[in-house]
């Protein structure tokens, strides 16, 4: 089965991932952000985004919108690479932000789990982690999810770790 995980930033989608690893251990498991992580230290993508922005530190740039042409590159490099690795799987898990689920065509997967929290603890969780209150509204101003998304996916909630785990295996179960 190839499953994607997705869901805004702060929802758990990590988690999930963790906890599916250990219901589905002989899974090949990938993430979007692994994979950017990867591309954004080729020297051609270092010189287009200190080109465009002026630096190449993911701390800055982890604010740029996606209109950007060197965001939009690394973008398209990310589903390329996904699409070729869920190609070549049979039992996969890839964990991918909102920002890829247009590019990442539904039919790639045989299961979607969206990862949700209400805003309240989605804005704790970014706090933890030291974003300011400025990146935090543009994080979830960027983020959307369409009634589409919601027509393609089993939405999780992910509210209390036990509740979380409970879900997942009983979405995972279900084809």
């Amino acid at each position: 089965m190839k499953v994607a995980i997705t869901g805004k930033i702060a929802a758990g989608k990590s988690t999930a991932v963790e906890k599916i690893k250990n219901l589905l251990p002989d899974y090949v498991f990938i993430s979007a952000d692994d994979i950017a992580r990867k591309i954004r230290q080729h020297e051609k993508i270092k010189a287009m985004l200190i080109a465009e922005h002026g630096t190449d530190d993911p701390a800055v740039l982890r604010t740029v919108i996606a209109t950007s042409k060197s965001i939009r590159y690394i973008t398209d490099q990310v589903k390329t690479e996904i699409a070729d690795i869920v190609r070549d799987n049979e039992n996969i898990v890839a964990e991918v932000p909102t920002l890829l689920n247009g590019l990442i065509l539904p039919t790639m997967f045989d299961k979607i789990l969206f990862i949700t929290v209400p805003l309240h603890i989605q804005k704790e969780r970014l706090k933890a982690r030291k974003y300011s209150d400025q990146e935090i509204h543009t994080f979830l101003s960027q983020q959307q999810f369409t009634e589409q998304d919601e027509r393609i996916t089993d939405i999780i909630n992910n509210m209390d770790i036990n509740y979380l785990e409970y879900q997942l295996m009983l979405a995972l179960r279900q084809k």
